[in-house]
């Protein structure tokens, strides 16, 4: 939760793009719904099993991505990373701004170029991810009724369709542009497992740093999807769109137990640098802490600590019996232990 009172006013996080950037992007990925789901709205008659086959041969489905408005504006947000001082993600405080489609897009696309940005890709490479990230879930648009719908009340045939999603998306951005294949294929493998259990090619991973030199995508991820893999189930835990969302800590705790097995342990370990566990501006309350006088305390986080995430700086406002106390700010760090807590 943000907050405004006494004692926080200099407390502004810091973001990673601006409101311009962000409301340009949103609106690229709202007009590629409109334009997705006005071809699906002609061919509501499908059965699903010819989905994949009408996808590929008909023409309503030709160039509903806009590539270059798109890829303009991925290109303005990496290069607003790319000048950003900022390293990690207050990605809590910028929830509910938008529906959650294009939430989902613009957050996974940002958490995916922040983790991307600690590899040293070119920018070329940048631009191309974050295209794949941001129409990760293009194929979900073509049954626009089917994700209307809970995942809870699918039948086996609409959940085995749902799982088709990588593949139509991949053909949307293929019948789209004659480039972009490394966007396409980050699309198509971003469901994959490391362990050769995900879908729908059963593809391994290598738990290795997802570079791209001498890989064998016919074997193997694609490192892009390794990365888009992580990025993507982050935020669908911390969304409020899910039933029971989890915090930012309890998130990476879950991708942290799928390491190895699902997610790419090399890629899992470079979210925890990207994200913030506590986010600046994020009312928190001490749980534990070797200074008994601090525990029950409550203040709003003035700095996050990317070294030692859970001791940020912190400005404390109400005493352990919920009372306002003079603003003090205190450093975290100088603790031999602290146990913190997210107030929602």
């Amino acid at each position: 939760m943000y907050i405004l009172e006494e004692g926080t006013e200099d407390i502004i996080p810091e973001e990673i793009i601006s409101d311009e950037a962000r409301s340009r992007v949103t609106q690229a990925f709202s007009r590629t719904i409109e334009k997705v789901t006005e071809a699906a709205s002609l061919r509501q008659d499908i059965p699903p099993e010819k989905l994949r086959v009408v996808i590929e041969r008909a023409s309503e489905f030709r160039n509903v991505v806009d590539v270059d408005h798109v890829t303009s504006e991925i290109t303005s947000v990496v290069d607003e990373i790319l000048d950003s001082s900022a390293q990690i993600l207050n990605q809590t405080l910028i929830k509910s701004r938008t529906g959650y489609r294009t939430e989902h897009a613009v957050d996974t696309t940002l958490v995916t170029l922040l983790i991307a940005r600690h590899l040293l890709y070119s920018r070329r490479d940048l631009v191309e991810i974050g295209t794949g990230a941001f129409l990760h879930d293009l194929g979900k648009l073509a049954f626009p009724t089917l994700i209307a719908k809970p995942a809870a009340e699918y039948t086996d045939d609409e959940r085995f369709l749902m799982r088709e999603h990588p593949v139509f998306g991949q053909q949307l951005l293929s019948h789209s542009t004659d480039r972009l294949f490394m966007a396409q294929t980050t699309i198509l493998h971003h469901h994959e497992r490391q362990d050769g259990l995900g879908y729908p090619l059963g593809l391994r991973g290598r738990n290795e740093k997802p570079y791209l030199n001498g890989h064998d995508t016919k074997k193997y991820i694609f490192p892009f999807a390794e990365i888009l893999a992580v990025a993507n189930v982050y935020d669908n835990y911390i969304s409020h769109h899910n039933q029971s969302p989890l915090s930012p800590e309890a998130a990476l705790v879950e991708i942290l137990r799928r390491a190895r097995t699902v997610f790419n342990s090399e890629v899992v370990a470079l979210l925890a640098k990207v994200i913030s566990i506590f986010p600046v501006g994020g009312m928190v309350s001490i749980v534990d802490c070797s200074n008994p006088h601090l525990i029950g305390m409550v203040g709003a986080v003035m700095k996050s600590n990317s070294e030692r995430p859970h001791y940020p700086i912190v400005v404390l406002l109400r005493d352990a019996q919920g009372r306002k106390i003079t603003p003090k700010t205190v450093d975290l760090t100088s603790e031999k232990f602290v146990r913190l807590d997210l107030v929602q």
